[in-house]
């Protein structure tokens, strides 16, 4: 697994996303559920190695015909199921949203524009059916998924295993990771404003939300040990 300022950066990224189109309205309909995962246990040394950092996980097995077969159907709502370490499978009901500004680029060393295609991930925010004060967001990249869970029992982090299997998967609430985060952001009120962000802009379906929603373009530098932990490519740099 990655180390704990991965972690948070990754959170703070999938924050944002939860942020996305947040005035859009979410219907869980009639769909059926798809369940992208299935209980898998890696080998020893890597649940020694996580279980080191993380007291509980649940160990997991992506489905990478079903994740191709949503990624080809692009499809506006999706209800997906998640198993939980304690045995609890929640159901999220999710939207898709637009992430990239209209002028989204992709650059390399020496402000270099990416020029080769990229397979643009699809990305999903909703809630937990059932839960309250939930948020969730998915996003679906061309062979991997990542996700932040969100309904008051902590924070639930879906990260790929970088042992190269490229379809093991850990699930695990940030409130079982045993070491302390180093990372520090010395911008005061900043992450209680993401707090205060997050609360207010939780799903009420009894009053519609307010059109008026301003958006803001941002970038994210990522630095060489990224690129070499995400397969030393610039789609799976881009993707994580």
């Amino acid at each position: 697994l990655h180390s704990n300022s991965l972690i948070f950066m990754r959170l703070v990224i999938l924050t944002l996303l939860l942020f996305a189109s947040a005035n859009s309205r979410l219907f869980a309909g009639n769909k059926q559920a798809v369940r992208l995962f299935s209980g898998a246990i890696p080998d020893a040394e890597i649940r020694k190695q996580c279980m080191d950092k993380i007291s509980r996980v649940q160990w997991l097995r992506l489905n990478e015909n079903e994740l191709q077969k949503i990624r080809s159907e692009n499809p506006k709502e999706l209800n997906l199921e998640i198993p939980l370490p304690d045995g609890q499978v929640l159901s999220l009901v999710l939207e898709r949203v637009q992430v990239e500004s209209p002028g989204f680029q992709i650059k390399t060393s020496g402000s270099k524009i990416f020029a080769a295609a990229w397979n643009k991930p699809l990305h999903y925010r909703g809630l937990v059916a059932g839960k309250k004060s939930s948020l969730a967001a998915i996003s679906l990249a061309e062979s991997e998924v990542s996700g932040v869970i969100s309904f008051g029992e902590g924070n639930y982090n879906l990260l790929r295993l970088r042992n190269g299997n490229p379809n093991q998967y850990a699930l695990f609430n940030d409130r079982d990771i045993r070491e302390e985060n180093p990372f520090r952001c010395h911008s005061e009120g900043l992450q209680q404003g993401f707090r205060e962000a997050a609360r207010q802009l939780r799903p009420e379906p009894e009053s519609p939300q307010s059109g008026n929603c301003r958006r803001v373009d941002i970038f994210f530098e990522c630095d060489y040990r990224m690129f070499q932990d995400n397969g030393s490519t610039v789609q799976g740099t881009v993707d994580f």
